[in-house]
């Protein structure tokens, strides 16, 4: 697989991931118990996450912002998400890509450290 496709397919897997991260550090942070270095560094690892996808979030026009919400938070199908969006299929892949184009340059510096496929995140 081309490193381009495997850096799509691991924003794709983060953006999944996305929610979960969310709950993990609202539950880790509220419980306030010790924990380990693993922990600590998956916390870490995910709060930069997430600051990336809200930060990117931003920044996004609304059909951008409007597919990740479907696609990646609530699980939608491309089919249902055409349909929702009143977009052909084709129209849809073509918002997909574009946004994955987007997404590289955000999560890039993140990708590269290398530090996701140590705690096991892609």
């Amino acid at each position: 697989m081309k490193k381009a496709d495997s850096t799509k397919k691991e924003i794709e897997n983060m953006l999944r991931l996305y929610p979960y991260m969310l709950v993990f550090i609202n539950s880790y942070n509220s419980l306030k118990i010790p924990s380990s270095r693993e922990v600590e560094e998956k916390s870490e690892i995910y709060k930069m996450i997430i600051d990336i996808v809200e930060q990117t979030m931003k920044i996004l026009n609304a059909n951008e912002r409007k597919f990740i919400e479907l696609r990646y938070f609530e699980n939608w199908s491309i089919i249902k998400i055409a349909i929702d969006m009143n977009y052909s299929e084709q129209m849809i892949f073509q918002i997909r890509k574009n946004l994955l184009e987007k997404l590289t340059v955000s999560f890039l510096p993140l990708i590269e450290c290398r530090s996701i496929k140590k705690i096991g995140i892609s």
